[in-house]
């Protein structure tokens, strides 16, 4: 019996996966690794919902979730997916980099004073909260979550930057 894989949710790194063949499960993947696996039974349709969910677990458990939803409860909301940049305000975006670290990109706002500010606030409020550490690098800011942050030279930092 030939085996295929269908995908059921797919958001950033993490992903709800529908295995058929020999051997039906469901897998739920974090940067294509497995994090949990269930048989499919003849049940497979609420295992196929419980599966999404545990995906959307996964992923509100993630770093970059937190740290979106952290923002826009400090006021600080990321800009929509296909919302154009303008000169009406600044705004936020972020991004996981390749080297698995966050940036924040700061883009539009009337000048530069309007995104250093934009910056500003987003450090302070922070820093304010607990449990984030920002820290200055060149133009912008190095964001970390945890007990305390020490940037890495050779790693690309998660940087909050002043994009035009």
């Amino acid at each position: 019996m030939t085996t295929a894989t269908t995908t059921l949710f797919s958001q950033s790194n993490v992903a709800a996966l529908m295995i058929t063949g020999k051997a039906p499960r469901f897998e739920i993947t974090l940067g294509g690794a497995v994090q949990q696996t269930f048989p499919a039974t003849r049940s497979w349709k609420s295992e196929q919902k419980r599966a999404v969910e545990a995906a959307l677990a996964l992923l509100a458990d993630q770093p970059a979730a937190k740290l979106a939803a952290l923002l826009a409860d400090l006021g600080h909301p990321l800009r929509a997916e296909g919302e154009p940049v303008t000169s009406q305000a600044a705004t936020l975006t972020l991004v996981t980099t390749d080297a698995g670290g966050l940036r924040i990109i700061v883009q539009g706002g009337k000048n530069a004073q309007a995104r250093a500010a934009l910056r500003i606030a987003v450090r302070e409020s922070l820093e304010a909260v607990g449990g984030w550490f920002a820290d200055s690098v060149q133009d912008g800011l190095a964001v970390a979550q945890g007990a305390s942050f020490t940037p890495v030279a050779h790693a690309e930092p998660p940087v909050v930057t002043d994009a035009a």
